[in-house]
Order: structure tokens, then C-alpha cells, then sequence
């Protein structure tokens, strides 16, 4: 997040990563993190009837813009903070850098967001997780049935410890809750789908049709595709729906993980072109807190993730001899094919890789410049007529948000 925080604030791009990836790495990659991001996007949205009215919802929210977009997402956010539950990791961290063309002012607003995200998964997911072992304990009964299959929500460690504190209605609306954080992330996901196929359609890296858009500057055919794979959804009604569910978790898990390598990889690359062409730390808006060495760091631990995160296919157990196959694709299917979106472009393109002192770091940038000055005087005006008590106001809200 962090080395995308510092690229996104130096020239900020309607294509996002991809762009970035192209721009300062390779092509290749950048054609590579962008169909691995949609596939990421469209893999992750989860009884007929209640799938179907989420699927509409969760459509037209994204067909009436960005604006639409961020205010249902404001709220559904807001009501989810007021619930502390680790299932903030619904949500995908990235999405900053598919809505940083619509920000007013990404230069501020970047590094904002960042270390939001931050803070929120340090405290909403990171000290939840400490308080909920605090409470229950390790051997509750209840606990034993997590791994099976006749275990449902009741065997959440929240809902246990809800139980252990004798309100009877509280693990109802905790449901509830979680259907709305759900809900959010599916409509995340579809938006992130939906520009990011738009933002490769852009650069020429899928069909010209998904980059037109209607009068509201709403990219329909990108969003009616997208919408198509939506109704993957329907798959968990069957029978075997935990099953499903697991392998559509394996595969959403390793196109993540390919999505930050290729963001890490964009991130060094970018530190790079930076240190041959001469450009000074000190004109950098955003600057990673860790530098270069944090995201070598980030790239070696997922890596690793990538590759063992699914060992237990290899080790002795139970069913020895019978080698679990279905596992072991979801698991590491996107590898492959991620390889071979990489080295197929490579093929079709002939196109190299981007040397540092060759890497575009200024195309773009004095528009963004002057439109980030004519911001600040705007904003300078409105500051001097504005009253004490809306100053306040604002201010706090700033520090806060």
C-alpha cells in the first residue's frame, strides 16, 4: 500500500497499477497484474432469491457512478466500523489505486487513505483478533466443530464469545452484520473489476469496446461484463457449496497474492528509475516509511505465502495415497497462468522490459501539477470566508478520516 501510495502521489493514472506496471517495469506485467486483478475482482462476489436482489443492488449501485459508489460504500463502511469483527478483510486494500482518477486532490487524499487503512486494520482487525482470545477459550466445545461441515456461523469465535456473555439476540444481528460486510465488498469488487478492465481497454490490453462509456462517464460494456461473471454466485447454492466456496477461496487467495508481488515489483522498479534519473527523495510527495528495503522485504514473505500457503496437499494424512488434485489446481492454478499472461504478451508484443533510465516518470506529471495548484487556491479561497464553526467541524473530520 504504501509503495502504491508513493507512485500514485508522483503521477497519478486513470489506469491505476496496471499503468504503473507497464509505465516503470515492463508491458508484460502490467497486461499480467491487470487481467489478474480483474479475475481477483470478479472471483470474489458471493438461497436464489437473495443472491439475485444483491446481484441488482450490488449493479446498479456501480452503474450510477462513482459519487453513488462512494456514498454507499461511506455508509456500509460506517456501520461496519461500528462493528469490531475481523471480517474487515473482506475488503480489498488496493482499491484506492483504481479510484485515484476520481479523487479531487489524490495527492493528499492518497496518503490519507493509506494510513487509514492502516489504523483501521490495526485496530479493527489486529486488536480484535487479541480481545476475542481473551475471551474465549481455546478448548470451548464449540470451537472443535469449526473445521467440520455441520458447523455454520455459530462457530465463529465472536459469536462464541457473544454466547459466553449471556446475550441471547446479539449473535442474530452479528449475522446481519456480516451479510452487510458482504455486501460492501461485493460491490468493491465489481468496481474494482469494472475500471480495471476499462483501464486496460485504455491502454490497448483488451477490446476498444470496454473503454467507451455513456454520458455519465460510466464505462457500461465494462460493467455489463463484468456483471456476467456475477453470477458465479448462483453456484453457491448447490449442494456442495462449502466446497465451491473453498476452491473460489483458494483461487481469489493466489490471484491476491500475484496482485501485491506485482505491485512490489512495480514499487522497486519505480525506486529505481527514480535513483538513475536524479530524482531527489525531497520532491517525492509520499515516501514509504520503510524505503525500498520494506517492500524487498514484502516481496520475499509473499512469495513464500504463494508457495506454501497450500502445503498441506503434500503432507501425510488421513486420505495417504490419494492425492488431492481439486486442491492442488485452485491452490496454485493462478501461478501458471499468471506466468503465461506475462510471457504470452511478451510473445505477441516483442516488447522488453523498461530500463530505469528509460522509465516514463514525467509524462503527465505538470497537468497533474497544475491541477493540484489550482486546487490549493481554490481551496485557500474557501478557507478564508469560511466561519469558525465550520472550520471546527472540518478540521476534525479531516484528522479523523
Amino acid at each position: 500500500m504504501c509503495g502504491l501510495g508513493e507512485m500514485a502521489t508522483w503521477l497519478p493514472m486513470p489506469s491505476g497499477f496496471t499503468g504503473y506496471a507497464a509505465r516503470f517495469c515492463d508491458p508484460a506485467l502490467g497486461f499480467a497484474i491487470g487481467w489478474t486483478y480483474v479475475n481477483l475482482s470478479l472471483l470474489s462476489h458471493y438461497h436464489c432469491v437473495w443472491v439475485t436482489v444483491f446481484l441488482m443492488l450490488i449493479v446498479s449501485i456501480n452503474y450510477f457512478g462513482v459519487r453513488f459508489f462512494g456514498e454507499s460504500k461511506f455508509w456500509l463502511s460506517s456501520f461496519k466500523v461500528t462493528m469490531v469483527s475481523a471480517t474487515f478483510v473482506y475488503l480489498s486494500t488496493e482499491l484506492v489505486s483504481v479510484t485515484i482518477s476520481k479523487a479531487e486532490n489524490p495527492r493528499k487524499m492518497i496518503p490519507r487513505a493509506i494510513k487509514l487503512t492502516f489504523f483501521q486494520i490495526l485496530f479493527f482487525y489486529m486488536i480484535s483478533i487479541l480481545l476475542v482470545g481473551t475471551l474465549v477459550p481455546y478448548n470451548h466445545p464449540k470451537l472443535v466443530f469449526a473445521t467440520k461441515k455441520s458447523s455454520s456461523a455459530a462457530a465463529s469465535p465472536f459469536v462464541v464469545a457473544i454466547e459466553l456473555a449471556g446475550i441471547p439476540i446479539l449473535p442474530h444481528i452479528l449475522s446481519a452484520c456480516i451479510l452487510l460486510f458482504v455486501f460492501s465488498a461485493a460491490n468493491s469488487d465489481l468496481y474494482i473489476a469494472t475500471h480495471t478492465i476499462y483501464g486496460l481497454a485504455r491502454e490497448g490490453k483488451a477490446p476498444a469496446i470496454f473503454a467507451r462509456t455513456d454520458h455519465h462517464s460510466i464505462p457500461v460494456y465494462a460493467l455489463i461484463i463484468s456483471s456476467c461473471f456475477s453470477c458465479l454466485a448462483y453456484m453457491n447454492v448447490s449442494s456442495d457449496s462449502k466446497t465451491v466456496f473453498k476452491y473460489f477461496v483458494d483461487l481469489v487467495t493466489i490471484f491476491g497474492l500475484l496482485t501485491w508481488i506485482s505491485l512490489l515489483v512495480t514499487h522497486i522498479h519505480f525506486v529505481r528509475a527514480r535513483r538513475v534519473q536524479h530524482v531527489s527523495d525531497s520532491s517525492i510527495v509520499y515516501k514509504t516509511p520503510f524505503g525500498v528495503a520494506g517492500s524487498y522485504f514484502a516481496l520475499v514473505v509473499c512469495c513464500v505465502i504463494a508457495l506454501t500457503k497450500s502445503y498441506d496437499v503434500f503432507t501425510h494424512n488421513k486420505n495417504w495415497g490419494r492425492f488431492n488434485y481439486k486442491s492442488f489446481i485452485t491452490a496454485y492454478l493462478g501461478i501458471p497462468a499468471y506466468l503465461c499472461l506475462i510471457f504470452g504478451y511478451k510473445l505477441v508484443t516483442r516488447c522488453k522490459g523498461v530500463k530505469p533510465e528509460e522509465a516514463d516518470l514525467w509524462s503527465g506529471k505538470d497537468e497533474i501539477d497544475r491541477e493540484e495548484l489550482a486546487y490549493l487556491a481554490r481551496k485557500a479561497m474557501e478557507e478564508s470566508t469560511r466561519r469558525r464553526g465550520n472550520w471546527v467541524y472540518e478540521t476534525f473530520v479531516a484528522w479523523l478520516f
